[in-house]
């Protein structure tokens, strides 16, 4: 599986369902097809804690 970065920060993405989230930085990215979006800004919220709440694999 290839690994997917963050345009901000280039830490690797962690997958959520359908969206990408950047733990570092709190960017959310959206994919359609090949292309990604990016849809949020997390980084007032606490990433790790979302991540883990939603159950996110790395």
């Amino acid at each position: 599986m290839k690994l997917l970065y963050c345009a901000r920060c280039t830490t690797p993405l962690m997958n959520a369902a359908t969206v990408h989230i950047c733990p570092t930085c709190g960017a959310v990215y959206r994919q359609h097809g090949t292309h990604f979006s990016f849809v949020a800004d997390l980084s007032g919220v606490s990433v790790k804690e979302l991540m883990q709440s939603m159950e996110v694999t790395p």
